[in-house]
């Protein structure tokens, strides 16, 4: 059975626990209802988004399972997270991972008034585009 957002309903209970519960509790569920796919990026954003002190611990756990990064990472993050320097502070780390920061983040940003994520989101993306030679300023 799948649920509205399209993932299975084991799916999504297991993505709620990596956002709302332990990492401990998440790696039980993940255990029971088996493996998912992998390249499944929602379940990264979920974690490093989650409001528990450990979800560095959800993510790296998550990295090392196989799961990949996806600019929904930061999007969540910025939504989500409602902390201003918490939300730097994450972002950062996504960074410093090689998770994309794109405009889906920035206009999360925006649209939470959040001007210090939207400032800083702008900066990665331009140092970006300049070390690609997209961007010339």
């Amino acid at each position: 059975m799948r649920s509205t957002n399209g993932l299975k309903e084991e799916e999504d209970l297991v993505a709620g626990a990596l956002h709302g519960c332990d990492l401990a509790t998440a790696q039980g569920l993940w255990s029971k209802y088996g493996r998912f796919s992998l390249t499944n990026s929602a379940f990264l954003a979920t974690a490093v988004s989650s409001p528990t002190p450990d979800w560095v611990a959800k993510a790296e756990w998550l990295l090392a399972q196989g799961c990949k990064w996806s600019s929904q990472a930061a999007a969540m993050v910025v939504h989500f997270v409602k902390d201003p320097a918490a939300v730097i502070t994450r972002l950062a780390w996504l960074r410093a991972r090689g998770a994309p920061l794109d405009s889906e983040a920035m206009s999360n940003a925006y649209l939470c008034g959040n001007v210090r994520a939207w400032d800083y989101l702008l900066s990665c993306i331009l140092a970006e585009g300049r070390r690609r030679g997209d961007v010339s300023v």
